[in-house]
């Protein structure tokens, strides 16, 4: 038998493949937390298709670390750099 969480994940997934969401992915460390040396990629951003034909261009960038463990993200819809 499957512990709690493994089949909450399993619900969680099949709920988001039910409703045609995706993961829009990301750019930048794979790692949004971490305490000590222990990491994972706690955030994700959630888009359905038609959201991503209307914004192609879009990315989420993790940003730098912070104090408190965890990685600001950024919410990017065009696709220009700044370049220095």
């Amino acid at each position: 038998a499957h512990s709690r969480g493994y089949r909450d994940t399993e619900d969680f997934c099949y709920f988001l493949c039910r409703i045609n969401l995706i993961d829009m992915g990301y750019q930048g460390d794979s790692i949004t937390w971490r305490n000590g040396r222990m990491g994972v990629r706690l955030d994700k951003s959630l888009i359905s298709l038609d959201w991503r034909l209307m914004f192609q261009d879009a990315m989420i960038v993790h940003l730098g670390w912070m104090k408190s463990g965890h990685m600001p993200l950024l919410l990017r819809l065009d696709s220009h750099t700044k370049k220095n």
